[in-house]
């Protein structure tokens, strides 16, 4: 099996090779900064998590596998720096809320409770997919990955991402609409 020149470069970088760091770095930051987006929604939410990805991958580069796809571990990398910057961003809204709230600002608590519930409803719907639906829902309606490419992260067939993402949206689809037409409506203002 031949080598791509991305796996080269790679190999260069956990050698010490700043260029070829610096070269991985460029080719791989778009696709970082578009995973970031997708998952977080937010474009300066994502630069964050795209530096910090940016940061782990240097730092962690010398631990990458090379037996194992980059794009998939990159992912992986991207994936858990979005996690953090969205916790962060939570503790920060969950801040604002109070200030909004000691500042006189009234937040509609009938509108808040019914949204709360609604989310509730689609976190316990999303934890009854199972695993494998959940982490193909996740890289493809989240993350925005295309079927192929989730199969390629997870290590397994195409058309089984495709199948078990169709089979994941049904299941979501009925399980809210079972809840009432009232939760889409509620999901479509928030």
């Amino acid at each position: 099996m031949s080598d791509t020149p991305q796996d080269e470069l790679v190999r260069r970088a956990q050698k010490g090779d700043r260029a070829a760091l610096q070269d991985l770095a460029a080719r791989w930051w778009p696709v970082m900064r578009r995973w970031a987006i997708l998952q977080l929604g937010d474009a300066p939410y994502a630069e964050d998590a795209c530096q910090e990805a940016l940061i782990r991958l240097i730092r962690f580069l010398g631990k990458y596998d090379t037996r194992r796809p980059f794009r998939a571990w990159l992912h992986a990398v991207v994936r858990n720096c979005c996690n953090d910057v969205a916790a962060r961003r939570t503790r920060l809204r969950r801040r604002e809320v109070v200030l909004d709230f000691e500042m006189g600002h009234r937040p509609n608590p009938d509108r808040d409770m019914d949204l709360g519930r609604t989310a509730d409803r689609a976190l316990e719907a999303f934890g009854k997919l199972s695993p494998r639906q959940r982490q193909v829902f996740d890289l493809c309606d989240r993350q925005g990955l295309t079927p192929s490419q989730a199969a390629e992260v997870l290590d397994i067939a195409a058309g089984t991402a495709r199948a078990t993402l169709f089979a994941a949206r049904k299941a979501l689809r009925a399980r809210m609409l079972a809840k009432g037409p009232d939760v889409l409506e509620l999901l479509r203002e928030s």
